[in-house]
């Protein structure tokens, strides 16, 4: 008995030490604050020049709009809203290189684990994505083939793609992530010079990708997640025998959409 006493003592008496030494250490500042302000100094050199790039082009087209809405049609607006137009034509492709430059990364990754790809196949929307793999893959291997995929009920980057020539078309898909009416200049350009072919498929297409890959591979894709499998599907007799790989790039489905897949 006395035993179990001296040990609830002891421990109780290190649980105090340890918390008094806690709290004394908590305004000891003379250790970590160097630390401290070098990982600020950090974060502040990586994600400044990039922040402001990407933020010149929004508050520029928020600007637009704001004067859009409250009708400032005087001449000092009608200067500003030019300023405004001239901001967003020069740094907007900065913003999207940036972005671009970002998402290729997935290719870089998938080449480092999987070196003898023969083939990528990645969702299109705007086509960032698509860009990004294309320069990735083609400067590792200018062999590997770059497969665009885009829902048909929103065609914009494909009808660009192919005629040359920046192409609006209606945009009536389910697939979120696969949403465009316009498409981009930048991501574009890229993808006509690099890009070595381009699929479209069809939402029930897409909705039979999405239970496949949730099934097969446990992955709780959207749609567009899926867009890469379905384009795959609609490809299987001409990629039969390679290696390929499917860029999953969406896994935002909603408990809704998902009920609504499974029934």
């Amino acid at each position: 008995m006395l035993g179990k006493v001296q040990f609830l003592l002891r421990e109780t008496g290190n649980l105090f030490a340890i918390s008094l030494e806690g709290l004394r250490k908590t305004f000891d500042i003379r250790h970590w604050w160097k630390e401290y302000l070098r990982q600020c100094w950090f974060i502040a050199k990586v994600c400044s020049l990039p922040s402001i790039l990407i933020a010149i082009p929004f508050g520029a087209v928020i600007a637009l709009h704001v004067g859009t809405l409250n009708r400032q049609l005087g001449a000092e607006s009608a200067t500003g809203a030019a300023m405004v137009l001239a901001i967003v034509r020069e740094a907007s492709p900065v913003a999207t290189a940036l972005l671009i430059a970002g998402v290729g990364t997935h290719t870089l990754e998938v080449l480092q684990e999987q070196p003898r790809i023969d083939a990528i196949i990645v969702p299109i929307g705007g086509g960032s994505g698509a860009a990004g793999a294309c320069i990735a893959a083609k400067a590792i291997n200018p062999q590997i083939e770059v497969i665009g995929v885009q829902s048909e009920q929103a065609p914009a980057a494909y009808l660009s793609w192919k005629s040359g020539e920046l192409d609006e078309a209606p945009n009536r898909t389910r697939a979120e992530g696969l949403s465009t009416a316009t498409p981009f200049e930048l991501p574009q350009r890229i993808l006509r010079r690099m890009l070595d072919d381009f699929v479209l498929v069809s939402d029930d297409e897409l909705d039979l990708a999405t239970l496949v890959m949730i099934e097969k591979t446990r992955n709780l894709v959207e749609a567009a997640g899926a867009a890469a499998l379905a384009g795959a599907l609609k490809l299987r007799e001409r990629l039969k025998g390679r290696s390929v790989a499917l860029i999953c790039s969406g896994g935002n489905i909603s408990p809704a959409q998902l009920r609504e897949l499974l029934t």
